[in-house]
């Protein structure tokens, strides 16, 4: 292929440029070996997106999330994004994994690319410099900073085509552009950050100014009125597309603390500092030390292109453009307010401009620093020639002072580097260097490409395609490295979706007990800690999210002693005691001690004692459904927090709504036996997303038809595809109740085989299927033992176990096998499992690493002798041996506050990886006989052949629990 060919494929398709650098760059990523970093991305956006996957696929648009919080409007919370046409479009699809985000992260990456192409293409005209800034602006710090920041990554890729799109509009105002402005617009609102929406207000109020002004002398009055009537139409269609995500925010601001402002405390957190200037050319040096920096290490990573800010430097010796001059001056104020408290510019900003106290984080403003760099950077570009003529000397003593400047410091890295590595794998070995090799690893490959670029220079050959090499190698590498900061955790995402696949599919219903007993954190799910109850499915007061409403915060924060008394309680049960709010605050301690209260303004007359039972029966994502049975007129409080929308319903008649407990609610019900509902309803959100989804398709259809001619095939197949996603995600699925409801009426029972149903809802079973008599809730391994025991009971060599709403644990068929039960069939049905087993011999027990019998048993007591001698083994000595899981068997009895454990602990060079201990029966449970149990592990979670995995028993509780043997093995 000819360089003349070579370039006209490049520039006919840049995204492929753009893509390959991209995927090349960030490789950990790319090729899944690795994970999006902890943090925000798996306790915040992977649970948010995972929810609204499991409400489109249950039938069900993601209004009420009642699994965090205490319950909160996921509708209303625009970090979330349940109006975001790409959420919706996914979630009821291929739904929202951790593969699936790691690749929208490159996706977004390649968009952001692109549209920085367009904005320079707009504002300069030249395709060669559009497309090296674009691969500057993917391959920048602000996203590899960011990483973990995702609607903060969506915001980056959106805003260079939303800013090009308004240039287009102000420069020649018609209605095309300003069509493809809202378009961009509506995926800021619905699916960004508001901050970056808050800042691009004022720089396009900024440019508009200045267009007016231009429009005015070229036209008059009549040219600006033209403007203004575009802008117009562009105002009016962003409101089309975004009426969701505008009516919620209207909605939700009278409940929201963060709504009237943050202090400049809060507002000031995270900003840019001195010591993360380095970024600007080296990155990589800027680690990951918080103190040192003074900031988080996100918010760290201002690079941007040596080469690129040297050829924005180079600006200075040219005549800049209006566009040019309003974005110096924007990004001049923002490179001093993202300084944050250092200098007064932020607190001014925070005081002066409305809409600046709503967001935290000075280190954001550092994104239009970049757009104001790599802007005149692409102008310089196509004028280096000239430049090179006319202002050679000041282009040679920057580059060359710059490139001197990185191989002094280059060289005092290298001189100050300790030798060799840490015995470490890979990441380890990253994380461990100090800031001289950092820098030193950095210069490695940056001061062979400012020389080069500077012989270039010399040379008068410096062409584009040149340039974007230096560019790519140099910004590629620099990034490369730096991504291992902030952009990688050492984790397989196989790891981490295998930890959510063992979860049990959603929504089903959780049994009755205190929701203090339900806590976010890593048991079970051990890469994530916080809104971890998203994946398994039962509600509590756990959560975090920056979006809390006002009285849920008040709750909290000011009634802790209700608080405690409301953990005591499920998620819905009937008052024993019925308070005014008053008596409460004057006796607090009182309240503390109680068990399920209901504290209201005023206490309802005629409420009575008795006894009563609630039944629940229902728990979908906005609706709660409960049988109750009471001898008095009771009052039914439900653990959610109140917002406009509820309401309850008693015999299919609605009641009227108390408010109870500062942020719950509830109902008075009389004596009897009654069915009561609890409801989350929003009419008009069907109508706002209709309107939102009907318009942007409308608009893109416009775009797509009135667009470039050779274009046009692929972008109506790319709108084809989109329409097919967002009808599937919205009309392809029913609720998971009446699919269940439809397996139970559609299936025969299958003669004298004996059938167990495992399931979380029995009243809908006993109603539906009278004949089927055996049911139980096994939902955690720790629920094995009453699988086993019903098995044991069965007389004959056929059984069959159905799951209706509940699948058998990790850990259930293996021990059945050990026991001789085999699987001969498994149905799946819409929405249950039919299993079928046949009684033979035992089955093969795969390979035994490891086993004690301890005889007669072994007692673990804490404390005093709470662990058993721990197995340890070389990952790398296991290579040879079949089986893809771990497998930990055992047999035990315990007495009654005895938590018995496995624990997993891996190790490296004496430094311990990963721990985990998990519990192998459910603490208070008691028996005084040996109950068999099984702990599964994911094989592909060791990945290091130099670690030991170490497996031991322990016991956290005070009292005794027996253990006899205990069994380590690898199985298929």
């Amino acid at each position: 292929m000819s360089l003349a060919t070579l370039r006209a494929f490049v520039l006919r398709h840049p995204w492929v440029v753009i893509a390959t650098a991209v995927l090349v760059t960030y490789w950990p990523l790319s090729t899944f070996a690795y994970t999006l970093p902890y943090g925000d991305t798996l306790d915040c956006w992977l649970p948010w997106r995972f929810f609204i996957a499991t409400c489109l696929q249950d039938g069900h648009f993601p209004l009420w999330n009642p699994l965090q919080q205490m319950g909160y409007p996921v509708f209303a919370d625009l970090q979330g994004p349940a109006w975001y046409v790409e959420a919706l479009a996914l979630g009821g699809t291929v739904g929202h994994s951790i593969y699936v985000l790691q690749a929208l992260f490159l996706g977004y990456l390649v968009v952001g690319g692109m549209g920085m192409r367009r904005l320079v293409l707009e504002v300069h005209g030249h395709a060669g410099a559009a497309l090296v800034i674009g691969l500057a602006y993917a391959l920048g710090g602000f996203f590899t900073g960011h990483t973990m920041h995702f609607y903060s990554v969506i915001s980056a890729a959106w805003l260079p085509w939303l800013i090009a799109s308004q240039v287009q509009l102000m420069r020649a105002p018609h209605w095309r552009p300003a069509l493809a402005a809202a378009v961009f617009q509506y995926f800021l609102l619905s699916g960004g950050n508001h901050t970056f929406t808050i800042l691009a207000a004022y720089l396009l109020g900024a440019l508009l100014t200045v267009h007016a002004l231009a429009q005015w002398r070229s036209g008059g009055r009549a040219a600006v009125l033209r403007l203004v009537k575009w802008e117009a139409l562009f105002a009016g269609v962003t409101s089309l597309l975004a009426c969701g995500t505008l009516y919620a925010a209207w909605e939700v601001m009278p409940f929201l603390d963060r709504a009237e402002g943050l202090t400049y405390a809060d507002a000031a957190v995270c900003p840019f500092t001195l010591r993360a200037c380095i970024s600007l050319i080296m990155p990589f040096a800027s680690g990951v030390d918080t103190p040192l920096l003074g900031t988080d290490p996100t918010m760290a990573n201002g690079y941007m292109g040596v080469l690129v800010l040297l050829f924005a430097a180079m600006a200075l010796f040219r005549r800049w453009n209006p566009v040019e001059r309003v974005l110096v001056v924007f990004g001049g104020i923002c490179l001093l307010a993202a300084f944050g408290e250092a200098l007064p510019v932020h607190k001014a900003l925070w005081a002066i401009l409305p809409g600046m106290d709503l967001f935290r984080f000075p280190s954001y403003f550092m994104w239009s620093v970049q757009l104001a760099v790599l802007v005149l950077a692409g102008g310089t570009l196509p004028q280096l020639p000239r430049l090179l003529g006319e202002q050679r000397g000041r282009v040679l003593f920057l580059a060359g002072g710059a490139a001197l400047v990185v191989a002094i410091l280059t060289v005092w890295a290298g001189l100050r580097s300790p030798a060799g590595f840490a015995d470490a794998d890979l990441y380890e070995r990253i994380k461990a260097l100090t800031t001289a090799q950092r820098i030193w690893w950095s210069g490695v490959v940056l001061v062979p490409v400012l020389s080069a670029a500077l012989l270039l220079l010399i040379t008068r050959r410096a062409g584009l395609g040149l340039i974007a090499a230096l560019v790519v190698l140099e910004m590629g590498w620099s990034t490369s490295l730096a991504a291992w900061n902030t952009s990688v955790a050492d984790v397989s995402p196989f790891t981490v979706q295998a930890r959510i696949d063992a979860q049990q599919q959603g929504p089903f219903v959780p049994p009755l007990e205190p929701m203090g007993h339900v806590t976010d954190g890593a048991a079970g799910l051990q890469f994530a800690w916080r809104n971890t109850q998203v994946f398994k499915g039962h509600p509590t007061h756990d959560g975090f999210n920056s979006f809390q409403l006002t009285h849920t915060t008040e709750l909290l924060d000011e009634h802790t002693g209700l608080v405690s008394a409301m953990l005591r309680s499920p998620v819905v049960y009937l008052a024993d005691t019925v308070l005014a709010l008053e008596q409460t605050r004057a006796d607090a301690i009182g309240v503390d001690r109680m068990r399920a209260p209901a504290v209201l303004a005023a206490v309802p007359q005629g409420l009575g004692g008795g006894v009563g039972t609630v039944l629940l029966t229902v728990f979908e994502h906005d609706r709660i459904e409960a049988r109750m049975m009471s001898d008095a007129s009771r009052f039914l409080a439900v653990q959610q927090a109140w917002f406009p929308g509820w309401s309850m319903w008693v015999d299919g008649k609605e009641v009227e709504l108390l408010r109870c407990n500062v942020a719950a609610f509830g109902a008075v019900v009389s004596a009897g036996a009654h069915v009561v509902e609890a409801r989350f309803n929003k009419p008009i959100a069907p109508w706002l997303l209709g309107i939102s989804l009907v318009s942007l398709m409308v608009v893109l259809l416009v775009l797509v038809i009135t667009g470039a001619g050779s274009l046009m095939p692929g972008r109506m197949a790319a709108l084809v595809l989109l329409s097919a996603l967002l009808l599937t995600s919205l009309f392809g699925h029913r609720s998971r109740t009446e699919r269940i409801v439809d397996d139970l009426r559609a299936v025969p029972l299958t003669g004298p085989i004996p059938v167990l149903v495992n399931t979380d809802r029995p009243l809908l079973v006993r109603d539906l299927r009278p004949d089927l008599r055996d049911l139980v809730r096994v939902e955690r391994p720790t629920d094995l033992p009453l699988l086993l025991a019903w098995m044991d009971g069965v007389r004959g060599r056929h059984a069959e176990v159905w799951c209706v709403g509940l699948a058998l644990p990790p850990g259930a068929l293996e021990l059945l096998n050990d026991k001789g039960w085999h699987v001969v069939s498994s149905r799946n049905d819409q929405a249950m499992q039919r299993i079928r087993f046949v009684h033979q011999l035992k089955g093969a027990e795969g390979h035994q690493l490891y086993r004690e019998a301890f005889q007669e048993g072994k007692p673990l007591v804490d404390p005093g002798d709470p662990y058993t001698a721990a197995f340890r083994v070389r990952v790398a000595d296991m290579d040879h041996l079949e089986g893809d899981h771990i497998a930990v068997d055992l047999r035990y009895k315990a007495t009654s506050g005895a938590q018995g454990m496995v624990v997993f602990e891996r190790r490296r060079a004496g430094r311990t990886t990963a721990y985990e201990a998990v519990p192998f029966h459910a603490q208070e449970k008691t028996d005084t006989t040996w109950i068999s149990a099984m702990v599964l592990r994911d094989r592909t979670e060791l990945r290091d052949p130099e670690e030991e995995l170490g497996v031991y028993l322990w016991n956290d509780a005070p009292d005794t629990v027996w253990v006899k043997d205990f069994r380590i093995r690898l199985v298929r």
